[in-house]
């Protein structure tokens, strides 16, 4: 589908009702415009979800595997905290 739409005085776009209806969009809706390529995608956060879970749907890398490799990585022996003090550090050195 290609739908043309202009931009009013004050850069607003007015969504056309094919594009509304066949993204089921309603209002108070969010859209999300990613760019990609040079060019500007509208997309729903759901649509943006799903493809992001479709990707990884087949794959058998998974939590435990990411949490693996991060605690593998050099000065990540420890968990941290938000300051960055491991379990156990001084904030500050006596």
């Amino acid at each position: 589908m290609t739908v043309k739409a202009q931009l009013d005085s004050r850069a607003r776009l007015t969504l056309p009702p094919e594009v509304r209806e066949r993204l089921h969009l309603n209002p108070g809706d969010t859209v999300l415009f990613v760019e990609r390529a040079g060019e500007v995608v509208m997309t729903t956060l759901q649509a943006l979800k799903d493809r992001a879970r479709g990707a990884w749907a087949h794959s058998d890398y998974g939590v435990d595997d990411l949490l693996a490799e991060r605690r593998a990585e050099p000065g990540r022996d420890a968990p941290s905290d938000e300051a960055g003090t491991a379990p156990g550090e001084a904030l500050h050195p006596s």
